[in-house]
C-alpha cells in the first residue's frame, strides 16, 4: 500500500509495550516516515529512515492546511477556515468533531471499520469534504 517514495506521517503511539523501542513492524514501513512524538515517546529510539518533527506539525497539500498532533484538539489553527486536524492517541474511541479525526491504524472513522492500515491523503480529503467547520469565535470577526 505504501510505496518507497511515499511520505508517511506517524502521529505517535508506536512504543506502548516497551518504552523506547518501536514496534518491530515499523522498521518494515516503506516511504519516508515523519514522526510526531506521543505520550509513549520518551526515550524512543526511532529507526534511521524516520525524521522526528517534534510534538506538532502543520503542512499544506492541494491548498488545504493540515494540523498534525498526537492528541486531539477541540480547536486548531485555521479550523474555522477549513483546515483539517489529524491525530492519534485515542485508538478509535474518540468520535470525530468537525474536520478533526483520529487517523490511527485502529481508527474506524474514515472507513467504518478498523482496517489496521495507514490512510491516504485522498481518503482523508474525501472524508472531510462535507464535514462542518468548527467556529471558535462567539461573535463574527467583523464586529
Amino acid at each position: 500500500m505504501v510505496k518507497p517514495d511515499d511520505v508517511i506521517y506517524h502521529l505517535g503511539g508506536c512504543s506502548f509495550c516497551k518504552r523506547g523501542v518501536p514496534h518491530p513492524s515499523l522498521e518494515q514501513l516503506n516511504g519516508g516516515v515523519r514522526y510526531l512524538r506521543g505520550n509513549h515517546s520518551k526515550g524512543l529510539v526511532v529507526p534511521l529512515h524516520w525524521f522526528c518533527l517534534g510534538d506538532y506539525h502543520e503542512l499544506e497539500y492541494r491548498c488545504t492546511k493540515f494540523v498534525l498532533n498526537h492528541y486531539s484538539q477541540r480547536v486548531w489553527n485555521k479550523g474555522h477556515y477549513g483546515s483539517i486536524h489529524l491525530h492519534g492517541h485515542s485508538h478509535g474511541e474518540l468520535p470525530p468533531i468537525g474536520r478533526s479525526v483520529d487517523v490511527g491504524v485502529d481508527s474506524p472513522f474514515l472507513t467504518v471499520s478498523k482496517e489496521y492500515r495507514p490512510f491516504s491523503i485522498d481518503e482523508i480529503l474525501k472524508w472531510t469534504h462535507d464535514r462542518p467547520l468548527i467556529p471558535h469565535h462567539s461573535r463574527s470577526v467583523e464586529e
